[in-house]
């Protein structure tokens, strides 16, 4: 595939990749723009470019799969993307006419002919053009971690859900400082200052949109965002958040400059997602037809968890959000919390017009809800236990159904001998005390010997602090007698406790082979200042996350970008690692043909 940055406008030319299909039509239609993706980040791009003067020609073409291929945004306000299909071509029309451009609906593009500059459509149609932008969609990302006290108070709003969440919720003027200047930054700014709201805008950008105008064109805007009110502190970072005694939050910028505001929007950008490959990823095969792949939900997921009433609603928001469908089962423990939130559930479905039987709460607690439940292929497609190993071992046993899971989380730190001691120090107090209640906490660390006489009274002395119960090997027991004997039991244990089980090794191969013979294929972790070490023990050992010198705790779907998830799988098959919403889908080919038949 051509790689391609959402957003930025690419003129395509000599020197590009030849990783591409050609068309040798002459195209139907030809633009100065085109301008792949009709939501949030294609529209608010010929926004922009028109409120600058841009008078070019500019075609806007779909970029959604599926039956909501057509839902450009409506021209009236920031407010909804339209869900009926009857719709969408009015909404088309609509934009067609505030943007003075063409919109191409209920279409694909197929291929990409970038010596010709043409793009191929589904419909069989192709469209010319001098530049190229794909505004396809995004994920959000949020450079600044926010002190969980102050969480609530902070958002970050890349995408029309997310604003409409908080617009309505602001039902007083409000000080508001976005962060972020790019696109999405500067038309809530717009947006909210409309609406009566103080706003402040920061970014490190000089200038606002710096990826979509020039220099110059983005200092007036600047100037225009200023005549209007709103506040800029461009050029600028965020460097601390506080509360104040008056409730309110103070940013402080790099430069020392204050803010005080009463919430903060983080819109700080949207890094690009691939799924435009559903489209244009397609393969041209020598028969003339074309192959590639599209993301499906798996269909209904049974869910079966024990205690903690908080997995029903992350569970039937997963589930909905990637397509699925659920059955939720917990334990007898919350059944009237779970039942409480069932009913939440069924009327938030109602509200969104939604399938109430889209979710669903197991009312029993029976333990024959169960097997029930994993023994019905025909109506559930997929078994996710959480929960403790008894339950997990039962469900793996008996079921019928496929099963995403994993039993234990016994996770290992070894220590090189040529690790940084500050960081092993800090890695292994942190893997081991941060929580002692989850799944990616260290059990077992592992010290290489040459170091283990400096390290190790010093680890001591570290844990000792969080009160954590050292059990160790003859070899740890003579740097550390305070520690217990460990047995063949703690190599293998998953304590869920402050108790940590440590041994000498000689070498990074006795590490590896402790790892498989006790782990769990869930994390284990490496500090060392070797490179090719560490490309070793990435590649050797065999589990579900495998990290260089940091602390096992990141093995989680929030940390590595996935946003919520579903639980952590050891399996191989399916999902690995952290299942988040791409998890709780699969793929199928798409083939897409002109009428040939196979000779």
């Amino acid at each position: 595939m051509v790689a391609l940055q959402a957003f930025v406008p690419l003129t395509f030319g000599d020197g590009m990749p030849d990783s591409h299909t050609t068309s040798s039509r002459t195209p139907h239609h030809h633009a100065a723009l085109v301008i792949v993706g009709t939501g949030m980040a294609g529209v608010g791009l010929a926004r922009a470019l028109r409120r600058q003067g841009d008078t070019r020609t500019i075609t806007l073409v779909s970029a959604d799969s599926g039956d909501d291929y057509s839902k450009p945004l409506l021209s009236t306000g920031f407010a909804k993307r339209l869900s009926p299909d009857k719709l969408a071509q009015r909404s088309a029309e609509a934009l067609a006419d505030e943007l003075n451009a063409q919109i191409v609906t209920h279409t694909l593009v197929t291929q990409l002919d970038v010596d010709n500059h043409v793009l191929q459509l589904s419909s069989g149609a192709t469209l010319g053009y001098d530049e190229l932008v794909l505004a396809t969609g995004a994920a959000p990302r949020t450079p600044f971690r926010i002190p969980s006290e102050l969480a609530e108070r902070c958002f970050t709003v890349n995408d029309l859900d997310d604003y409409r969440r908080l617009h309505g919720a602001l039902n007083q003027p409000t000080r508001i400082a976005i962060i972020g200047a790019g696109l999405v930054g500067c038309e809530f700014a717009n947006d909210l200052h409309a609406g009566g709201h103080q706003v402040t805008v920061i970014a490190p950008e000089s200038a606002p949109l710096p990826r979509l105008l020039p220099e110059r064109l983005g200092s007036a805007l600047a100037d225009t965002f200023q005549e209007a009110g709103i506040r800029l502190a461009l050029g600028r970072t965020l460097e601390t958040l506080s509360q104040d005694a008056d409730n309110a939050l103070t940013l402080q910028l790099d430069n020392g400059e204050r803010h005080t505001v009463d919430i903060i929007l983080f819109a700080t950008g949207l890094a690009p997602r691939t799924q435009l490959a559903e489209a244009a990823g397609l393969s041209v095969s020598p028969s003339g037809i074309q192959v590639g792949k599209m993301r499906v939900p798996l269909g209904v997921i049974g869910i079966i968890y024990e205690s903690r009433p908080n997995v029903t609603i992350e569970a039937a928001s997963l589930c909905l959000k990637s397509g699925n469908a659920c059955v939720l089962r917990g334990g007898s423990e919350a059944s009237a919390s779970n039942a409480a939130l069932s009913r939440c559930l069924q009327a938030g479905l109602a509200d969104a017009g939604l399938p109430a039987g889209s979710v669903q709460v197991v009312a029993t607690t029976d333990r024959a809800a169960v097997g029930e439940m994993i023994s019905m292929p025909a109506y559930i497609d997929v078994i996710i236990p959480r929960g403790g190993k008894s339950l997990i071992e039962r469900i793996s046993r008996e079921a019928k159904v496929p099963v995403i899971k994993h039993l234990d989380g016994v996770c290992h730190v070894y220590i090189d001998t040529t690790a940084d001691p500050a960081k092993a120090l800090a890695i292994a107090v942190n893997a081991k005390t941060h929580r002692y209640g989850t799944c990616n906490t260290m059990e077992t660390l592992l010290v290489d010997a040459p170091v283990a006489d400096i390290l190790l009274p010093e680890l001591a002395r570290a844990y000792a602090e969080h009160q954590v119960e050292l059990r160790g090997c003859e070899r740890t027991r003579a740097l550390l007698p305070q520690a217990t004997l460990a047995t063949e039991d703690d190599w293998h244990a998953e304590y869920l406790a402050p108790i940590l089980a440590i041994k000498v090794v000689d070498g990074m191969e006795e590490a590896i082979e402790h790892i498989e013979r006790y782990g769990s294929h869930h994390t284990d972790a490496i500090v060392t200042q070797d490179y090719s070490l560490a490309r070793r023990f990435m590649a050797e050992v065999d589990s579900s996350s495998v990290i260089v010198n940091a602390s096992t705790r990141f093995a989680d779907g929030f940390e590595y970008g996935l946003g919520a998830e579903i639980g952590i799988s050891t399996d191989k098959l399916h999902a690995r690692g952290p299942v988040g919403l791409e998890g709780l889908t699969t793929q199928k080919y798409i083939v897409l043909g002109d009428g040939q038949v196979r000779q």
